[in-house]
C-alpha cells in the first residue's frame, strides 16, 4: 500500500486478521502487510498530518494449481480392460476421486494439487492392482496397471476312444 509522496504514514493498525504482519518503512511512504489470510480486513492509516485513513477490504487468494492425472488398465496379455473402478488415494488414505476406464482402458482424473498418490484399480472377476503417482507441479501418468483374470479356463473335450480298429 503506497502513501504517494504528498502524506507520510506514522503508524497504522490492520484488525480482522490476527496473523498479519506489518510494517511502515523509514520514510514514511508506504505500508508492506505478510502473512495475510483469506477474509475481511480493515486497515486504518494515521498520516503525520493528522486524521485517519480507513481501509475495508476482502482478502482472496488464488486457487491453488491443479494437474491432471491420466492412466490405463490392461489385462495380463496387455490387452484394455473397460469398466474398471479405479480410485486415486492420497498419502493419507482418503479417497480423492473414483473413474471408470473407458474402451480403451483409459482413465483420467482432474483438479488434482501436487502430493503423492495412489491409483487402485478394480473388476469383478480379476486381480486388484495398484499404482504410484507424484504430481509436482506438471500434468502425470501413471504406468499401466495389469489386472489378471481369476477365472479358471474350462474345456470340455468329448468324442470317441478307438484301438484304431474300432470304437470302444
Amino acid at each position: 500500500i503506497t502513501s504517494g509522496s504528498a502524506t507520510q504514514i506514522t503508524s497504522f493498525v490492520a484488525t480482522g486478521n490476527n496473523n498479519s504482519v506489518a510494517s511502515v518503512n523509514n520514510l514514511g511512504s508506504y505500508v508492506t502487510v505478510s502473512a495475510v489470510a483469506p477474509g475481511s480486513m480493515t486497515v486504518t492509516f494515521n498520516p503525520i498530518q493528522g486524521g485517519s485513513i480507513t481501509l475495508d477490504f476482502d482478502v482472496i487468494l488464488p486457487p491453488a494449481a491443479t494437474y491432471t492425472v491420466t492412466g490405463s488398465v490392461v489385462d495380463g496379455s496387455s490387452a484394455a480392460l473397460s469398466g474398471v473402478t479405479v480410485t486415486l488415494v492420497d498419502s493419507s488414505n482418503t479417497v480423492i476421486n473414483t473413474a471408470t476406464t473407458n474402451a480403451a482402458g483409459g482413465y483420467t482424473f482432474t483438479n488434482v494439487a501436487d502430493g503423492s498418490y495412489t491409483v487402485n484399480a478394480s473388476k469383478t472377476n480379476y486381480t486388484s492392482g495398484n499404482g504410484t503417482v507424484t504430481v509436482s507441479g506438471s500434468n502425470a501418468t501413471v504406468a499401466p496397471i495389469v489386472l489378471n483374470s481369476t477365472v479358471a479356463a474350462t474345456f470340455t473335450v468329448s468324442g470317441n476312444v478307438t484301438d484304431g480298429s474300432a470304437a470302444v
